[in-house]
């Protein structure tokens, strides 16, 4: 019994599980990198860490989602241009 029947389904598969894979990695590192820019700042104009940390939350999620839009729309223009 295969997994994936044909290449094609595969290659599906492994595309979009890498882009969630390195998506769940780079989260953390742009969660701590915008917490230790903007962090000081978002608690002394909104006075709680948790509102500070939620905003930079949201914010590291949207980066995350748009450097992985980039990085799938190079990647399709690289291989395109291959072929």
């Amino acid at each position: 019994m295969k997994l994936f029947p044909d290449k094609d389904s595969r290659k599906r598969f492994m595309k979009t599980t890498l882009t969630a894979v390195v998506g769940v990695a780079w989260l953390p590192i742009i969660w701590l990198l915008a917490s230790a820019t903007f962090g000081s700042l978002l608690n002394s104009l909104t006075g709680s860490w948790i509102v500070a940390h939620t905003i930079i939350l949201l914010f590291a999620f949207l980066v995350t989602l748009l450097l992985l839009r980039l990085f799938i729309r190079l990647g399709d223009k690289i291989k395109g241009g291959a072929h």
